[in-house]
C-alpha cells in the first residue's frame, strides 16, 4: 500500500444477494476534518467496494441504497435505505468488512 490505508468490502440484501450499483460514502469522523471533499464509491456488479489511500483513524461508513432501487427489485417501500457503520483504519493496512441485511 502507498499512504495511509485501505477498505475494501462487499454489500448484501436480506436475503444475501450482493447488492450492485449501490452508493457507499466514508465521512471522517474527526470534527477537525477540512478535506472539503465527500469520499465516496458504487459498488460494482457483485457488491464489491474499495477505498485507497485513507488517513488512518475513524470513519462513518455509509452505504446508501435509494427508494427507486428498492422499489426496482420489488421489494415493498417501507425497507430502510441506508446502513451505518463505524470503521477504523489503521496505517499501512487493508481492512476488509461485509455490510449486511439492508
Amino acid at each position: 500500500l502507498k499512504k495511509g490505508g485501505a477498505l475494501k468490502g462487499v454489500a448484501y440484501d436480506r436475503d444475501g444477494s450482493t447488492m450492485a450499483g449501490v452508493l457507499v460514502k466514508l465521512v471522517p469522523e474527526d470534527s477537525a476534518y477540512t478535506g472539503g471533499f465527500d469520499i465516496e464509491t458504487k459498488t460494482d456488479s457483485q457488491g464489491r467496494f474499495r477505498f485507497e489511500h485513507l488517513e488512518a483513524g475513524g470513519y462513518q461508513l455509509q452505504i446508501i441504497r435509494s427508494a427507486r432501487l428498492a422499489q426496482l427489485a420489488g421489494q415493498i417501500p417501507n425497507l430502510p435505505t441506508a446502513k451505518y457503520m463505524h470503521v477504523l483504519i489503521a496505517e499501512g493496512k487493508e481492512r476488509h468488512i461485509e455490510v449486511r441485511d439492508l
